[in-house]
């Protein structure tokens, strides 16, 4: 509804989107994932670690990344209820 209310302002997408990920995360302080798609999993850490400044916590909710590759690409890391 909303974005026939106002076309050309708002956007539905439901999925990943790389680049849209790189925008959105650009200065960010906490990257939050609260999802399990596969398609988070897949996200070209390197890269994403190119747009934020270093030392980003990663709060992984569902435990979906790999705390060493996150980590290697150099971001914090916070998996919920991981020790």
């Amino acid at each position: 509804m909303a974005q026939q209310a106002h076309p050309g302002r708002v956007q539905v997408h439901i999925g990943y989107d790389e680049a849209r990920a790189h925008r959105l995360i650009a200065g960010a302080d906490v990257i939050a994932v609260f999802t399990e798609w596969p398609d988070f999993a897949k996200v070209d850490l390197a890269a994403l670690a190119a747009t934020v400044r270093p030392g980003v916590t990663i709060v992984d909710t569902r435990n979906l990344l790999d705390p060493v590759l996150v980590r290697e690409a150099g971001f914090e890391y916070d998996g919920v209820g991981r020790r």
